[in-house]
């Protein structure tokens, strides 16, 4: 990859950097912010705006599923019987733990989306809700955020061309998310043809 094509994929990244964290992290996004850190340290994207717009995309994405919980949470759950066991887990830990829970549960794999709903349908408080998840989205964009720019600092520091770096970083890391979610996939294929025998 030559210096100009470098400079272009920056440009890009300096460009529309931000409004993709907001996209993917509305859906989910732990790999997307850690790469937008890494970019960080290269100078192609703001520190404070990649935890910025991290933190836009979770709080809101979670705060649609909170609504559709609390409006539609028990038709979602009848389609989708591997949420309503989730959710019956979730419950549990509510009546126990609900301000914790909601603090930290985007750093729960395999529970992000499926939290906020529950919490929606449990009638947690919509207020408080909105209180401690944006507090909880900032814990999570800043610690993710601040991850990537580590990463890519300690990848630096082992890679004589600099200019190559943060883009090595960036495939391995996708090579890494992509490897955790077939593993994730053939692990409930398997359980689900376990429960059909």
């Amino acid at each position: 990859m030559d210096a100009q094509t470098l400079e272009y994929l920056n440009h890009l990244i300096s460009q529309y950097g931000y409004l993709i964290l907001i996209s993917f992290t509305f859906l989910e996004g732990e790999t997307i912010v850690i790469i937008a850190g890494a970019f960080v340290h290269s100078g192609a994207l703001n520190f404070y705006l990649v935890v910025a717009s991290s933190l836009i995309g979770a709080f809101l994405g979670d705060q649609l599923y909170f609504y559709l919980g609390r409006k539609y949470g028990k038709k979602i759950l009848a389609k989708k019987p591997s949420f309503e066991t989730k959710a019956n887990k979730i419950m549990d830990v509510i009546s126990k733990h609900e301000n914790l829970l909601i603090l930290s549960f985007r750093f729960l794999y395999g529970f992000r989306t499926i939290t906020p709903i529950a919490l929606g349908l449990s009638k947690v408080n919509y207020w408080k809700f909105f209180i401690l998840n944006f507090i909880g989205a900032v814990i999570w964009a800043y610690t993710f955020t601040y991850l990537g720019y580590i990463v890519a600092k300690s990848v630096k520091i082992l890679i004589i061309d600099v200019k190559y770096y943060q883009y090595i970083a960036t495939v391995i890391i996708i090579i890494i998310a992509i490897i955790l979610f077939i593993l994730y996939r053939s692990n409930k294929k398997i359980k689900n043809r376990n429960k059909k025998l």
